[in-house]
């Protein structure tokens, strides 16, 4: 009996040896960012990266999927250890046991070094639809359970986080300004079918720490995926006939607390989605789709709408360009390059001025609504 305690001791900590060994891997793998390209090929775009703080939603940092049954390949036989001491198989996966999506954010550099992700939240919940503030000092997600949907703002500096505009409805698609005390989404609490868009400012002398603003009142269409100019001037989203699947962009200017006549920035037949703006609402991104997939497109008063060169043919077969977000300033386009044939996907940053693309890897699992804000002061 002594034998077999002593050999059970032994198993247990060559266990907790491996487990630790491949925690680190994954964490190390997690954590650090990467480029698919080398940094002397793109060295002005990395420059000009530098400062600013990418945000996004993402199924990595999951914890362990440990589980035990029979029928596979043991742990314990690997080790050679006789099968009358391992009553149990063990397998440690990687992929995540629910639907769960994480809110990440790195503050990019790259003289020293490549940068490290940050995971803001750790627990098993589900954050989606990721916006970042022009400033860097806040993120804003829609927090998704299995009953509901709330805005949730997230103070980069500590972690901390707090509800915005709470109420019984679903409320989602949260975006803000440049200093994230006003937040633009979508939401259900007023009842019309298709839902509205709210302005939500924080005003800590009312009940909720918030003050809300409705924009839009239309139980005949429906405003979906906003996204608010920093400066507060004016907001884009799709409209589209509620029951519908194929919209356009609308940009709207907003004057004394109100949204005014819409201008149309696309057909449905482009099937366009995911519109953000600039700081002042004069350039607006958004994927459409082309005779090659879904690219990206760059609206102007001035141009009006153009598509954006994809990377060169070789390296985008079956790939779409999913998911953009202008940075305020204007500079770059951060977005999803997503493989529909492999179900893989990577964050891209596309460099307007330079006409070149940035790609990132290092954070495993999915990806979604990666943001950009602008150099952060120090």
């Amino acid at each position: 009996m002594r034998v077999k305690g002593i050999i059970w001791a032994v198993l247990i900590l060559l266990i907790a040896i491996f487990a630790l060994w491949a925690w680190g891997r994954i964490v190390a793998r997690d954590t650090e960012l990467h480029l698919t390209q080398s940094e002397t090929d793109i060295n002005p775009s990395l420059k000009s990266l530098n400062g600013r703080i990418l945000a996004w939603s993402t199924t990595a940092n999951v914890p362990f999927d440990i589980r035990f049954g029979e029928g596979r390949t043991s742990f314990f036989e690997l080790l050679g250890v006789p099968k009358s001491y391992r009553p149990f198989d063990i397998k440690i996966g990687r992929a995540p046991v629910r639907n769960e999506w994480n809110v990440a954010a790195v503050a990019l550099s790259f003289n020293n070094g490549l940068p490290l992700v940050r995971y803001l939240t750790e627990k098993q919940e589900t954050f989606l639809h990721t916006n970042i503030s022009a400033d860097g000092r806040f993120v804003v997600a829609t927090r998704e359970t299995m009953n509901s949907q709330n805005l949730i703002r997230f103070r980069l500096s500590d972690s901390s986080r707090g509800p915005v505009a709470p109420s019984s409805s679903f409320d989602r698609w949260p975006s803000c300004t440049a200093d994230g005390s006003r937040i633009l989404f979508h939401s259900y609490r007023d009842g019309n079918p298709g839902g509205d868009l709210y302005i939500a400012e924080e005003n800590s002398s009312v009940s909720g720490g918030w003050d809300v603003l409705r924009l839009t009142d239309s139980p005949e269409v429906e405003y979906i995926l906003p996204r608010i100019s920093a400066d507060g001037s004016s907001f884009a989203a799709v409209e589209r006939e509620i029951g519908t699947e194929s919209g356009r962009v609308v940009l709207f200017r907003i004057r004394n607390n109100s949204s005014i006549e819409p201008v149309y920035l696309t057909d449905l037949s482009d099937d366009a989605r995911f519109p953000s703006l600039d700081s002042s609402g004069e350039l607006c991104a958004f994927q459409a789709k082309s005779d090659d997939g879904i690219r990206l497109f760059l609206w102007s008063p001035a141009t009006g709408q153009r598509e954006i060169e994809p990377l060169p043919e070789s390296e985008t077969d079956n790939l779409d360009y999913t998911q953009p977000t202008i940075s305020p300033d204007g500079k770059f386009i951060s977005f999803v390059l997503n493989s529909p044939l492999y179900h893989a996907n990577k964050i891209g940053i596309y460099d307007i001025e330079r006409d070149l693309y940035i790609l990132l890897e290092g954070c495993d699992g999915s990806v979604m609504f990666p943001a950009l804000s602008n150099p952060v002061a120090k």
